[in-house]
């Protein structure tokens, strides 16, 4: 999916959150498929959204953000253990592009680079922002072509509704 799509050129690590039909969802992408990673892959994918405070930001306030230095800040969210989340992806720059459908955020998408790689920059903030405007477009139509749930019949709307057959 996007997660995958944005690892390698754009993007060392990449983070996922939406919010469907009142449950929230995360995928998690790391620089490789060993052993570590994978670990680091099953703690983040643990971690909600709200508990990373850029990525909350973000999402509540509808609008992409990029810090070019990470600098092993607690912003992308803390460890059960007390490491950073930073520390733990050797992060040195990273972007996140809210996921709004209607103006509502459902989501977010986080790109993260390690110290080694350029910077993200603004130019690639707007290309996020973009996939992240097309990803909310997306959940939008999903929603919207999701059949109305069933109506359940109560017992007095059963007995209601024979009663009026028995009137017409």
């Amino acid at each position: 999916g996007i997660a995958r799509s944005l690892i390698g050129e754009y993007a060392d690590w990449t983070i996922v959150d939406l919010s469907l039909d009142g449950r929230a969802a995360r995928s998690v992408v790391g620089p490789d498929s060993g052993p570590r990673t994978e670990a680091a892959v099953a703690r983040l994918t643990a971690l909600p959204a709200c508990a990373c405070p850029m990525i909350a930001s973000a999402m509540s306030q509808q609008t992409p953000l990029v810090r070019a230095e990470m600098n092993d800040s607690a912003e992308l969210g803390v460890l059960p253990d007390g490491r950073s989340v930073s520390a733990m992806m050797q992060a040195g720059s990273c972007a996140v592009g809210p996921v709004g459908v209607d103006g509502v955020a459902r989501g977010a998408i986080t790109i993260v680079r390690s110290r080694s790689r350029q910077e993200v920059t603004f130019l690639e903030l707007s290309v996020l922002a973009h996939i992240a405007d097309l990803a909310g477009a997306a959940v939008a139509r999903l929603q919207a072509a999701k059949p109305p749930p069933a109506r359940r019949w109560s017992r007095s709307e059963e007995h209601t509704s024979e009663l009026q057959s028995h009137h017409d």
